[in-house]
This record gives C-alpha cells, sequence and structure tokens, in this order.
C-alpha cells in the first residue's frame, strides 16, 4: 500500500513537473509569437510611414504647382476663372475642391464654389495673417479649418500674392479635404483599429485616417509632449505610444516629409497585433489542455504526448522550412520578373526610337517631346530593373577563396569610367593599395559605384579630385574614397545607402538610387561595412572595411544555397544580374 502511494505520488509529482514544463513552454512560445509579431509590426508600421511620407511629399508638391499655377493665372487675369482641366493636370480626383483669392484687407474676392456676392471676412485667418506680416513667397500649410463658404473641414494650402512694387496684395488658396491623401491610395492598411496620422512639426494634427477614410477626431488639437515624432534628433522611428484621441496604445512608426513642416504617422493598433496570435493560442491552450489530461490520466498518456511534441515540432519545422522556401521564391519571382521585363522595355524603346526615325518630321514639337519621353522613361526602367536583379543576385555570389589586389581592380573601375574621367576632367590620385578579402567582380563593382559617385556629384566650378588610399584599422584593412565634390548633410549620411533614396532629382543627376545600397550588401557580404563621413560643400570621404582575412559563409548557409539553387535552375547570382551590372558600367549609381 506505502509502495503504491509513494508511486502514485511520484507518478503525481512527475506529471505535475510535465506539465509545469508543458505550460511554461506554452507561454514560452505565446511570448516568442507575440514579440515576433510585434517586431513585424515594428517593421511593417516603419515602412507605411516612409511609404505614406513619400506620397504625402508628392501630393502635396503637386498641390503647390497647382497653386502657383493658379497665382499666375490669376495675375495675367483677375476677373478670369480657370477651367477644370487646370485642376486635373496637377490633382487627382476630389482633389482641391475650393480654389479662392483673398485681397490685402482679408476680404474673399472668388471662390469656385459660390458666386461672392457679399464681402466674407478672413482676415483673422492664419493663412492669412502668416503672409500678410512674411514678405517670404513660401507654402503655407494650415491647421485644420471649417471653411466659413464652403463649410466643410479642410487643410488651407497657401501662397502670397504680391504688387508689382513687391507689396502685399493678398493670398491665393486651394482648400484640399484630409481624405484627399489617402483617396485611392491603398498602400496604407494599418488594421481594424489601427490610423495613420498627418501633423505639423508644430505638432497640430492636421489629418487622422483609418481604413483609407478621414476621421475627424482630434483634428486642429495639439499632440501630446509624450509623442516622439517631433525630435529633430530623430527624423524617423518606431515607438509605442496610447493614442491621446481613444486610449488605444499603438505601435507607431513616423518620419518627416522631406522639404516640408509635416510629418506622418502609422500606427498599427496592440490589440490588432495579439489578435494575430490568438488562433495560435487557442491551438496551443486545446493542445496543452489535451496533454495535460493524458499526462494525469497515466503512463499511457506519455507516449500520446512525445509523439504530439514531436509531431508539433515537426511542423513548426516545416513552417520555418516552408517560410524560407517562400521567401526564396518570393526573391526568384522578383528577379525573374525584372529580368523578362526588359524585353517589352526594349520593344518599348526601339519601336519608340523607329517611331521617330520614320514619323519624326511629321511630328509636332509635342510629339517628339513625348517620344522622347516614352524612349527616357524605358531606359530609366530598364537600369532600375538591373540594378534590382544585381541587388537580389548578390547573395548568390561565390564568396571569394583568395585576397583580390585592390590595385587591380581599381584599374578595371577606373577603364570603365574612363569617359566620365575625361570628360569632367577629373584628378585621381590612387595610392598603392593592398590585397584584400573579396572577389575581383564585388571590388570592381564597389570601387566603381564610389568613383561615379565622386565624378557625379563633383562642385561647380571646381576641377574633381579624388584621393584612393589604404590603412589598417584593427582587424580590418579600410580603404578610403575622398572627393572634394558637394558633400552630403549629416541627416542624409545613412539615408544614401537605402534602396532607392536619392537625394537629388533625376534633372539634376542621373541614377536609381541603388548604387550604395549594392556597396553596402557587398560590403556587409564580405564581412565587412561601408561608412561616409562628409562636410557640405567640402566633399566626401567613403570608407570599405574589409577583414583582414576572408570572411566565408558556414556550411550551413552554402548547403541551404546550394538546396533551394539547384544546378541549372533559374536563380539569382548567374551572369545575367552580376556580370550585366558589371559591364554596363556606373551609369544606375
Amino acid at each position: 500500500m506505502r509502495r503504491d502511494l509513494h508511486n502514485t505520488v511520484w507518478a503525481m509529482a512527475v506529471g505535475l513537473a510535465m506539465v509545469a514544463a508543458l505550460w511554461g513552454a506554452v507561454l514560452v512560445i505565446v511570448d516568442h509569437n507575440r514579440a515576433a509579431l510585434r517586431a513585424n509590426a515594428e517593421v511593417d508600421a516603419g515602412n507605411m510611414a516612409r511609404v505614406f511620407a513619400e506620397h504625402v511629399r508628392r501630393s502635396v508638391t503637386m498641390i503647390d504647382l497647382a497653386l502657383q499655377d493658379y497665382r499666375d493665372f490669376h495675375r495675367s487675369d483677375p476677373q478670369a476663372a480657370p477651367s477644370e482641366g487646370w485642376r486635373d493636370a496637377y490633382l487627382k480626383e476630389g482633389g482641391a475642391f475650393q480654389r479662392g483669392v483673398i485681397d490685402a484687407q482679408g476680404m474673399i474676392r472668388y471662390s469656385n464654389l459660390t458666386p461672392v456676392t457679399q464681402p466674407v471676412d478672413l482676415s483673422d485667418r492664419e493663412h492669412f495673417r502668416v503672409h500678410r506680416e512674411s514678405g517670404r513667397d513660401e507654402l503655407f500649410i494650415s491647421r485644420p479649418v471649417l471653411g466659413r463658404v464652403s463649410q466643410r473641414w479642410s487643410l488651407q494650402f497657401t501662397r502670397r500674392l504680391s504688387n508689382p512694387d513687391g507689396s502685399f496684395a493678398g493670398v491665393v488658396v486651394l482648400s484640399v479635404e484630409p481624405d484627399y491623401f489617402v483617396a485611392n491610395f491603398e498602400a496604407i492598411d494599418t488594421g481594424p483599429n489601427g490610423v495613420t496620422l498627418l501633423a505639423g512639426t508644430d505638432r497640430v494634427l492636421r489629418a487622422r485616417f483609418s481604413r483609407q477614410s478621414a476621421d475627424a477626431k482630434g483634428l486642429g488639437e495639439t499632440l501630446p509632449e509624450s509623442y516622439p515624432f517631433f525630435d529633430p534628433q530623430r527624423p524617423a522611428g518606431v515607438a509605442s505610444v496610447a493614442s491621446f484621441v481613444d486610449g488605444i496604445d499603438r505601435i507607431s512608426g513616423w518620419r518627416g516629409v522631406g522639404g516640408y513642416p509635416l510629418v506622418v504617422a502609422a500606427q498599427v493598433a496592440d490589440e490588432d497585433v495579439l489578435a494575430q496570435s490568438r488562433p495560435v493560442e487557442r491551438s496551443l491552450a486545446i493542445v496543452g489542455a489535451l496533454v495535460t489530461a493524458v499526462l494525469l490520466a497515466g503512463a499511457a498518456g506519455a507516449g500520446h504526448l512525445l509523439e504530439r511534441r514531436e509531431r508539433a515540432q515537426r511542423q513548426l519545422s516545416r513552417h520555418a522550412e516552408e517560410l524560407h522556401q517562400a521567401n526564396e521564391e518570393i526573391e526568384r519571382f522578383a528577379y525573374v520578373a525584372a529580368h523578362d521585363l526588359q524585353e517589352p522595355l526594349r520593344a518599348i524603346t526601339s519601336y519608340s526610337q523607329l517611331v521617330a526615325a520614320t514619323h519624326g518630321p511629321s511630328l509636332d514639337d509635342e510629339g517628339r517631346e513625348w517620344l522622347a519621353e516614352v524612349v527616357s522613361g524605358a531606359t530609366r526602367m530598364k537600369l532600375l530593373l538591373r540594378d534590382i536583379q544585381f541587388y537580389l543576385a548578390e547573395k548568390a555570389l561565390p564568396l571569394p577563396e583568395a585576397p583580390t589586389p585592390a590595385d587591380a581592380a581599381l584599374a578595371a573601375a577606373l577603364a570603365k569610367l574612363a569617359p566620365a574621367v575625361a570628360a569632367s576632367a577629373a584628378e585621381i590620385d590612387a595610392q598603392p593599395l593592398p590585397a584584400l578579402a573579396a572577389d575581383a567582380r564585388r571590388l570592381t563593382e564597389i570601387f566603381t559605384v564610389l568613383l561615379a559617385n565622386a565624378l557625379q556629384y563633383r562642385a561647380p566650378g571646381r576641377v574633381p579630385h579624388v584621393r584612393i588610399q589604404a590603412r589598417r584599422d584593427g582587424g580590418f584593412d579600410v580603404i578610403d574614397v575622398i572627393d572634394n565634390g558637394i558633400g552630403i548633410e549629416p541627416q542624409y549620411v545613412e539615408r544614401i545607402f537605402e534602396v532607392f533614396q536619392r537625394l537629388h532629382g533625376r534633372g539634376e543627376h542621373p541614377g536609381t538610387g541603388m548604387g550604395l545600397a549594392i556597396v553596402r550588401k557587398m560590403a556587409q557580404r564580405l564581412g565587412g561595412h561601408v561608412e561616409v563621413a562628409s562636410i557640405p560643400g567640402a566633399g566626401s570621404t567613403f570608407s570599405l572595411h574589409l577583414p583582414t582575412t576572408l570572411h566565408e559563409a558556414n556550411d550551413e548557409q552554402r548547403g541551404r544555397q546550394a538546396l533551394h539553387h539547384p544546378a541549372g535552375g533559374r536563380r539569382p547570382g548567374g551572369r545575367h544580374a552580376g556580370q550585366a551590372r558589371a559591364e554596363a558600367g556606373a551609369d544606375s549609381v
């Protein structure tokens, strides 16, 4: 009896210990799953903020162009009203729903919504007072206001009207509804309880959107000091904040709108993130309850428990492998799409040039200009697709087996850039360089990009001078490429290494915005990194750090690449991506 009791107690103790261990594992899995979901949500919020900031920047730019065009039209004929085609040239459907003119006394003199039969005094409006008190001709974006003529909430985009002698003559106004910025824009989805914010750097909320529709809650209110969106030292970031409108905790990715005093934030609700975990948690709870019952029932349940745990582990492994394969498939799809799209682009270019050659004399100037735009756009798209191929293919390129003489790679890069060097009359001062832990293809491409940038972003009126030198820094060989170009503002030194990031328009400097991103990816693949130090107006120093010994990929990584990229398969890393870009030179930097 005592032995049976002892065995029972022992069995119960073991069972309870196993149950405790089981539920501890469940809690760890739940916690890990929630942490992973939250990490993904933070990345998504940051990406959505980036996309929305660019969308807002472009939208505001087009609104400002429309405003300036309307001001020019008004100056030429103050009594006439432009046609609706004027708006369509700049703004999408549902754009500026009201345009108007306010005279120097603050009285509205024209509105496209209704004839002005009686004066309406707007002299107390902020967007009027700002232009009356300042002589600068600059775009002003007001706080949300309720129009006295339209009786609708709107943001006022205004510019100053000046008399020929420069004195204040009034204000031209375009009133834009807040939901203009999300109408027909489906790239942002913050979830059922998520919101997107548009605020000024004055912390005043301009617009609040949820599920691609405007929400008037909080419009015109000042955002709390707890919101980190307005720290000049952090123009972009991700943080958790509690909404001052509804009290909901949200993961907020924010980013400043380049060139304008605006900040956007994409906010994903914590409860929406956790909702994604609940099906898994319910499944784990059910499994845990069943396993607990089996454990407490006796030893017979142990085998069943082990079987279920092994099955769960296999399922988790299978899901992880499926996820890895899905990521590989996405990369392969992007690579193949970028490759296959080049053929129709070549057809567009060829036939456009054929039309220009055959029918060019019969076209007017505008027709020839349109054809030139088609060819130019197709060419830019071809360069962009080629660089996307090269970026995706980089990680599949073989790692170096032996050091490469850096002098030879530099000579190859200079040979490709010889026309650009000659055209700019650049002075190249190449110091002796050591052999580096890199392969010739990557090292040549890195030199090509850095030297091409030094030539392209040269200072006007100054002969380009580029110095290439080597030094040792701890366990790294460092190659410095030093130029005397236009330099880079401090807030952009990290941004220039991101994909598709350009600090200048195509009219100033051509390129795809991929060059430095490729350089960074190559350096990281080789076990190193690249950094920049710059003085605006004086020049920049790009420093490539590579380990003094070869950086070897581990066996698992090599085996995985061999598994998912079988010989003969169409994959990134073939000749078509890497060699094609290398042969093309630096025209895509």
